[in-house]
């Protein structure tokens, strides 16, 4: 459909939509590619958002960035720092309590 009728508004969303099919049959390259091209030829679509978080909620060689303590997949940065040479980010990820984070589960004041 996305090479027959690539002016569709329709295709953005089967890029995004092939993108993490590729990614859950651990077709790390392809589903990559998939979200380049979104964010190429659709970046003003919702879905280019989509594919820039897909993109960076991965590493390079395309596996999941998960917190380092529970595994959980919603992890957030808790720091970030240059490395000595100038040339890498350094960032500190965590989801839970044990990294100092805050757990990512919404929380409540309870009624006094």
């Amino acid at each position: 459909m996305v090479d027959t009728y690539p002016t569709s508004p329709r295709a953005p969303a089967a890029l995004l939509r092939i993108g993490r099919i590729e990614a859950g049959r651990g077709n790390r390259t392809q589903a990559r590619a998939r979200f380049s091209r979104i964010i190429a030829d659709y970046p003003r679509s919702p879905e280019a958002a989509d594919a820039r978080r897909e993109l960076a909620g991965r590493r390079s060689d395309g596996t999941p960035v998960r917190c380092p303590f529970c595994h959980h997949g919603d992890d957030r940065v808790v720091d970030s720092r240059t490395s000595r040479e100038g040339r890498a980010v350094r960032r500190r990820r965590g989801a839970c309590g044990a990294a100092g984070a805050s757990p990512p589960t919404s929380t409540s004041k309870s009624a006094r």
